[in-house]
């Protein structure tokens, strides 16, 4: 942050804190996203400046020591109180892939030392900042655990992380023998130049032909890639991740491919019983097609109920009458007598949700939409025909006639 307010004083000329008026500060914010930084690699042949993300974070760092030097009363009040953030929409994102066992086998063994620090960051999922805070005290070898404490965690919280056993083996071969708690595991972290060599040396390339990079937060990238492809299921992967929702592993940290689908849908195997295999009529020149049913196949055995026909008359009344109310704890005795003569699953659902009127009251319009009947928008007793709320009432009426 100090360099940054070196830079911001430099740039605006400014002489007294005083003096870094949000004027000046966001023209300075808006020069840095013109100016190419030499630190960063160049992009295909063009140099490249910082993002808004980036120019944000140092708004946000210079607001915070504004208010800082106000409490203390080196300031009578905030110059940049009221500077807004840079627009983040359209902003260019990082697009990263993940590193497939291969290379990352190449990756390792041909970098050296540096080979361990590759294979714990992709196998373990740390950030940078928390591989370069980790100490041997945070390791439980005998449990194959890892603790992240809440000072070096993004999320500011203590977590608990399963280790790989070759992890652990990497771990008792580093840990020397006279370490002590608080003694770092990496004395030194690679660099993103340094990745960049090892790539090369190792026959990877950096970008691929979609224009996404493989950097050091691209083993993180790597690391919930492997795990769902091992088959592990979202909840497992997600606290191995330590994210906050299922919607950030899948949308950044899951690199999955037309492979992975197949190997999934693989998994499947056979569908259909033995009986209904032999009634399949052939439709290839290589004998009977196993794609789906025929006319002659029961659609009962292949089709759930929500995706029945609907259009026959009286479809209730065969399926479910007032007797069949104890097995149903969704639906009271009521509620099952007033749709044992509806002919489809909307007009049990009209009757069902279109409260009696009283005394005085005009009629309106149901409170809520067929198509989107959700329980948790009403309350079960203003209409007294549930028992417990189901979650959709349409889903509870679908099993019912199952």
């Amino acid at each position: 942050m100090l360099r940054a307010l070196d830079e911001i004083i430099d740039d605006t000329k400014a002489n007294r804190l005083i003096d870094l008026t949000d004027e000046r500060v966001d023209a300075h914010l808006r020069r840095l996203l013109q100016t190419p930084v030499k630190q960063l690699r160049p992009s295909k042949g063009e140099e490249r400046s910082i993002g808004t993300t980036t120019a944000n974070g140092v708004r946000s760092a210079v607001i915070a020591f504004l208010n800082w030097a106000v409490r203390t009363k080196r300031l009578p009040y905030n110059p940049c109180a009221s500077l807004e953030k840079l627009a983040e929409t359209g902003a260019k994102r990082v697009r990263r892939r993940s590193l497939t066992p291969e290379e990352l086998t190449r990756l390792v063994t041909s970098s050296g030392p540096r080979g361990d620090f590759y294979l714990v960051a992709v196998l373990t999922g740390l950030r940078v900042k928390e591989l370069t805070s980790l100490t041997w005290g945070q390791i439980h070898l005998d449990s194959a655990a890892l603790l992240v404490p809440a000072h070096i965690s993004k999320s500011k919280r203590d977590d608990w992380i399963a280790l790989h056993p070759e992890v652990i083996a990497t771990f008792r071969r580093l840990k020397p023998s006279d370490a002590v708690g608080s003694d770092r595991v990496f004395q030194t972290i690679p660099t993103t130049r340094t990745l960049s060599a090892d790539l090369k040396r190792a026959g990877i390339h950096e970008f691929d032909a979609e224009g996404r990079r493989i950097d050091r937060h691209a083993l993180r990238t790597t690391a919930g890639t492997l795990l769902l492809q091992a088959g592990g299921l979202l909840p497992e992967v997600k606290l191995q991740m330590r994210h906050a929702s299922i919607e950030t592993t899948l949308k950044h940290y899951a690199d999955l491919g037309l492979a992975d689908q197949k190997r999934a849908v693989a998994k499947l195997g056979p569908v259909l019983g033995t009986a209904a295999t032999s009634d399949l009529k052939a439709t290839g020149t290589d004998g009977p097609s196993t794609v789906g049913p025929t006319s002659a196949t029961a659609p009962e055995a292949v089709q759930s109920p929500q995706h029945r026909p609907q259009h026959s008359q009286h479809f209730f009344r065969p399926i479910l009458t007032t007797a069949d109310a104890p097995a149903l704890p969704v639906f009271s005795e009521e509620a099952i007598a007033k749709i044992s003569n509806c002919a489809t699953i909307d007009e049990a659902l009209r009757v069902l949700t279109t409260r009696d009127l009283k005394a005085g009251e005009e009629d309106r319009t149901p409170d809520i939409q067929l198509g989107n009947a959700r329980a948790r928008d009403r309350k079960p007793r203003e209409y007294g025909h549930f028992r417990r709320a189901p979650r959709s009432l349409a889903h509870a009426l679908a099993q019912a006639c199952a």
